[in-house]
């Protein structure tokens, strides 16, 4: 039997039933888990077979890492962890199902390239297992096996579900299959159904069915999880005092860099896009949401062309305003180029005369 503590376990109905999703590889445990949530809350498929076991749960939020020390750290994404060094992640989901009980996604039990104890360790945790059977190949001796060993605690209480019950050609055949899996798996399971994945109809069943087995549930034996307790009613943050002010960083403005006198042809630069247009921009931005105001009328290139480029629009809409800026640096940086472009044209056919 697999290693389990018994000592651990809770039996108490204070809290949600846990509900474990199990099988061999690619028996439709992830996509299960997004057709009750209505929505893709864990990968699955070939991205799945790296993932350690995920623990859905309801009112949390984000993702949490719990590891082989039962530490918690919050992460930003469900890869990238090691599978022996990560426990479980703890994963928040607004999905309505999680308001009853959580759900647990584990590993294939098959899977060549993840060890036993990644989803067997999660057990303890377990009130009640879902085992997902391929209907294609269901219950094979490989998964009896498993069954052979389960704790006790999970032994007649959960359900065998045949997934992919859609690639069954005819219902004869699936008639003929679910007598041979009640007649073999029925001293395993409290339940034993099947269901198509992809059939809009056949997941509401089954979500009514599995609700109703999960509140049935008079005592909750699997282990407590503090991890998950933190993760789902989050401590609030401290109250800042009313006397501390908040520090709002201010923005440095460029300097304002002299024109260098003396130019030899006699052609002084318009724009300088490293300083003027900082500071010109940093003026919008500061006053963000007034009514901007006309520039003084300076008989400017970059004065004339912000008059153009804005007449007739509403410069208190932020989209317009960028918008209006992003064309103004694009004009007078055409304009630069095109005056460099003069001045090199200049030396090279030297003085006329």
């Amino acid at each position: 039997m697999l290693d389990h503590d018994e000592a651990s376990l809770s039996g108490t109905a204070q809290r949600l039933p846990r509900i474990l999703i199990a099988g061999e590889f690619s028996a439709g445990k992830s996509q299960l888990i997004n057709a009750l949530a209505g929505q893709k809350v864990v990968p699955s498929g070939v991205t799945a077979t790296a993932l350690p076991p995920v623990w859905l749960v309801g009112g949390a939020q984000g993702i949490t890492r719990v590891d082989s020390n039962d530490q918690a750290k919050p992460v930003d994404r469900l890869t990238g962890a090691g599978v022996m060094s990560t426990k479980y992640f703890i994963l928040g989901s607004d999905a309505p199902l999680l308001a009853s009980f959580d759900l647990i996604d584990t590993p294939g039990s098959s899977d060549p390239n993840m060890p036993a104890d990644c989803w067997e360790r999660m057990l303890g945790y377990a009130d009640m297992v879902i085992w997902c059977t391929n209907a294609v190949q269901a219950w094979r001796q490989s998964e009896k096996a498993v069954w052979d060993e389960m704790p006790e605690h999970l032994v007649g209480t959960g359900m065998l579900l045949l997934t992919h019950l859609d690639k069954l050609h005819d219902t004869r055949s699936c008639d003929k299959l679910m007598r041979r899996v009640r007649r073999e798996a029925g001293d395993y399971f409290g339940t034993i159904c099947g269901a198509s994945l992809i059939d809009p109809d056949h997941i509401t069943e089954l979500a009514a069915e599995i609700a109703a087995q999960a509140a049935a549930l008079t005592v909750l034996p699997g282990a407590e999880a503090p991890a998950v307790d933190r993760a789902r009613n989050p401590e609030p943050a401290a109250e800042q005092p009313a006397d501390v002010q908040a520090v709002v960083p201010r923005r440095v403005k460029a300097r304002h860099v002299p024109e260098t006198a003396g130019h030899g042809n006699g052609v002084v630069p318009l724009f300088d896009p490293t300083t003027k247009a900082v500071a010109e921009t940093d003026g919008l931005v500061d006053n963000y949401g007034a009514t901007p105001k006309t520039p003084a009328a300076t008989g400017g290139v970059a004065t004339e062309t912000w008059e153009r480029l804005t007449r007739g629009h509403d410069l208190t809409r932020p989209d317009i305003l960028n918008a209006c800026i992003a064309q103004l640096l694009g004009e007078l940086d055409g304009e630069f180029e095109r005056m460099h472009w003069r001045q090199d044209t200049q030396l090279r056919s030297g003085p006329r005369g």
